[in-house]
């Protein structure tokens, strides 16, 4: 599944954000190299939502990929990040009701529940499967 296909599937499942962190060179979700197409990348975050792409970096990456134009033909957006999980909770709305997918094989239970706590969500989705 490409970048295009999962906002299409996010589209149809009425789903609005689709998260992925790279925590550590331990802790890689491998779906980020695979939509965005960066290889490199140690610490970030990328939201998809079924009309954009947003990648979240710290400031020494942040001017390595602030010109990666486009992964699959969607303009993927560059933002600078002190803090991975308040700048997404911020991006998709601290205290929203937004559904949310999440890669579940790429975090453990406990980074899980942490986000759960920050994101405070109604709704989250394990999206493993389809990927």
């Amino acid at each position: 599944m490409k970048l295009k296909e999962l906002q299409k599937y996010l589209r149809n499942s009425h789903i609005e954000y689709a998260v992925f962190f790279n925590f550590s060179n331990r802790h890689k979700d491998w779906a980020i190299q695979y939509f965005t197409g960066i290889s490199d990348i140690e610490q970030c975050a990328l939201v998809v939502t079924p009309t954009s792409a947003l990648l979240f970096v710290f400031g020494f990456e942040y001017t390595r990929y602030q010109h990666y134009a486009t992964a699959d033909g969607v303009k993927l957006s560059v933002r600078k990040a002190r803090n991975l999980h308040d700048e997404v909770a911020d991006y998709v709305g601290r205290n929203s009701i937004a559904h949310i997918a999440l890669h579940y094989n790429a975090i453990s239970h406990q980074y899980y529940n942490v986000l759960r706590r920050v994101l405070r969500l109604h709704k989250i989705t394990d999206i493993s499967d389809i990927l």
